[in-house]
């Protein structure tokens, strides 16, 4: 476990900020109802009704290897940024914040940059390139070096 603590998440559809227990572990930032301290079983008894409440199993998880970003906003809120949604957190203040950006954004620099290659982003790139093959003509930008 690279870090673990208390944030708060704003909901999707209610736009309520609920409070969750945060973990980082290997490229996966999960969050639970209740802190791994009180990870135990729960049983309620409500109008004889048994429930339990496991605390093993994640209200929901982000597997960072599919993160776009992680910025901080506004005084103590962060913004992560997947390929698929923005995900709106609070930390109870500003250190607390910085360090949760800090560890999320190494295990996605992680998690994005092992194996065999590396992905590297060179903005303007490819208004360079076009401004290039709008100039030249293809056979001078472009040569096949399998020829010769």
């Amino acid at each position: 476990m690279l870090k673990s603590g208390s944030l708060h998440k704003k909901a999707q559809r209610t736009k309520r900020w609920i409070k969750h227990w945060f973990i980082l572990r290997n490229d996966t930032l999960s969050w639970y109802q209740s802190s791994a301290v009180s990870a135990q079983k729960v049983l309620v008894h409500t109008l004889h009704i048994i429930i339990f409440q496991d605390p093993y199993f994640p209200r929901g998880m982000i597997d960072l290897r599919y993160a776009i970003s992680c910025d901080p906003y506004q005084e103590k809120d962060i913004r992560l940024r997947t390929n698929t949604k923005t995900i709106h957190l609070c930390a109870d203040s500003v250190p607390s914040r910085a360090e949760w950006v800090k560890a999320i954004r190494r295990v996605i620099f992680k998690a994005q940059n092992m194996g065999d290659s590396v992905k590297v982003l060179l903005p303007g790139l490819r208004k360079l390139l076009a401004f290039d093959t709008a100039r030249a003509d293809s056979n001078t930008l472009f040569h096949d070096y399998r020829r010769g």
